[in-house]
């Protein structure tokens, strides 16, 4: 295999080198990108606000620590008027939260409370939202009032007019919200929900801490005045109700050209952000076009390449390489040709300098040698044979077998509004539905144990009338959930698909890595009934 077709071999090497070469000479010859400090404008987050108007933050807070990420700099009352008194602005409303840290800010029962929110009820523009997500009692009305989630009245017991403390702070329970808070989206894109820090690496001796979104679980939402009083817990934006007629677009580009604070405007179901800061100006010829011919080439180079190696392919796959080795030899090629073309362009690039400057209409550069335009002219080239090779390789598979089939989420998992729902591969038969039910149970009890990793709690088993669909609901949680563990909420369901046939499915409530968890759990059991109901068709439960 390696001496066969030698001479055509260098000839398609010589090709894609030169391409890329020419590539990377004219990205680095005839493009200059410099940084200069302006209006930044982009597209903010990723849900449709549910308000329209404007939102303000302080500047960002560049923070000192790990546990100091997350936190922002309060906004005074300095701030507040100036917010009143722009123009086209009829309403300001303020939201309080607190700073996000790893540990809770108390409990109430068995429920740690990771959020604070505090809103001005008369002026909060998502107030209606807020309310709309009440299932049991009656919104917030007076000071010391408070909303919890359902869970905490069916774990903790709490109920309507009871008395709960956060930080020595009594507050009165007058009503319940479900998960549908969620969609409550705030002007700049995202949730209205307070943030908590999660420690990424436990055990390990430097910790990594990101931060995320309060489950709503955890979220205990108040008035304005009394969420300050909790202590920690300050107004962290300010949302502008804006005139009917006025275009938030253009008094957002106003106002962050006047002040340095960050805002937000949302219009049209779409969040924007401005403010003044960093950016990249480009000036110079376009390099998408020669970009684009370049890989559109290295994409057919490729694809001939793999076409000449069919019997190649044919022969590894014979002795055993699966797509993924054969896959990685087009990688690895593309890889090497990338580097060696790109770096021969970077500096066949550097030297058009010396030339240009004989002639009297060169134009006024300056050499980009530099660690940056390096990298950038390696990425630019070894990108342009990676992306050609992955189309090319995808070919190999067609040629080859398939690999045995592994649990793996990304194909099969769906997910709206973070529940997700995962297929499950069983059909169960109508005579033993009964049986399977018991395993199931029977095998989740294995886990019911607190101080185990992972724990499983079996919430309730409806079994229904004949014929009616079958409902599991369990919690599964892996580590500790104050640390960064954590939990998943499911509802496995029995489903009557036809005659005598009976579907799997699972719906889970929590993160992609949870949800990841949850069912490798759930599918290890149904693997285990299917293996023992081949050779028992009358399956003792307790095996």
């Amino acid at each position: 295999m390696a001496k066969r077709s030698l001479r055509r071999r260098r000839l398609r090497l010589a090709f894609t080198l030169s391409s890329i070469l020419v590539l990377t000479m004219s990205f680095v010859a005839l493009t200059s990108l410099s940084t200069s400090y302006g209006l930044v404008y982009y597209r903010s987050g990723t849900d449709e606000p549910s308000v329209g108007g404007i939102m303000m933050r302080m500047p960002e807070y560049d923070p000192n620590g790990e546990f100091e990420k997350g936190w922002f700099y309060p906004i005074i009352a300095y701030v507040v008027e100036w917010a009143e008194s722009c123009e086209g602005v009829v309403n300001v409303a303020l939201k309080a939260e607190n700073y996000p840290a790893v540990r809770p800010y108390g409990r109430i029962g068995g429920t740690s409370i990771f959020g604070i929110l505090g809103l001005q009820i008369e002026r909060e523009p998502l107030i209606a939202n807020i309310n709309d997500c009440i299932v049991e009692g009656e919104p917030i009305k007076a000071d010391g009032e408070c909303l919890l989630h359902r869970y905490s009245s069916r774990v903790s017991g709490v109920e309507i007019g009871d008395i709960v403390t956060i930080k020595g702070v009594p507050l009165k329970v007058v009503g319940f919200f479900d998960d549908s808070i969620r969609k409550v989206i705030d002007t700049d894109g995202e949730s209205i929900l307070p943030k908590y820090q999660v420690i990424v690496n436990p055990g390990d001796e430097i910790p990594i801490v990101e931060v995320w979104t309060c489950d709503p679980k955890e979220v205990v939402i108040a008035n304005l005045e009394t969420a300050q009083g909790i202590g920690k817990v300050y107004v962290s934006r300010i949302d502008m109700e804006l005139e009917p007629d006025a275009d938030a677009d253009v008094l957002v580009k106003s106002m962050a050209l006047s002040r340095e604070y960050r805002f937000w405007a949302a219009s049209g179901g779409v969040a924007h952000a401005a403010f003044m800061g960093s950016q990249i100006g480009g000036k110079g010829l376009p390099i998408l076009v020669p970009w684009t011919i370049a890989m559109l080439n290295v994409v057919v180079t490729m694809l001939n390449s793999m076409y000449e190696r069919r019997k190649e392919i044919d022969i590894l796959s014979s002795i055993g390489l699966n797509p993924g080795h054969i896959s990685g030899i087009f990688i690895a090629e593309a890889t090497i040709i990338g580097v060696i073309g790109g770096g021969l362009g970077y500096l066949l690039g550097l030297g058009w300098y010396p030339l240009m400057a004989q002639f009297s209409f060169a134009p006024v550069v300056a050499q980009k040698v530099s660690i940056g335009w390096c990298v950038a002219a390696l990425g630019i080239s070894v990108s342009s044979v990676v992306f050609g090779a992955l189309i090319a390789q995808r070919r190999s598979t067609e040629l080859t077998p398939s690999k045995s089939k592994k649990w793996f989420s990304g194909g099969n998992l769906k997910s709206k509004d973070n529940e997700w729902e995962i297929p499950l591969p069983l059909l169960v038969e109508e005579e033993s539905l009964d049986a399977f039910t018991d395993f199931l149970l029977d095998r989740l009890s294995r886990y019911r144990n607190p101080e185990m990793n992972p724990y499983i709690r079996v919430k309730e088993m409806r079994r229904g009338e004949e014929g009616e669909s079958r409902t599991l609901d369990f919690s599964y949680v892996e580590g500790q959930t104050s640390i960064g563990g954590e939990r998943t909420d499911n509802v496995l369901s029995l489903i009557r698909s036809g005659s005598g046939v009976w579907t799997v499915n699972l719906k889970s409530v929590g993160s992609r890595y949870g949800v990841d968890k949850t069912g490798t759990l759930i599918r290890g059991i149904l693997i285990q009934w299917s293996t023992i109901r081949r050779k028992d068709d009358t399956l003792d439960p307790r095996a």
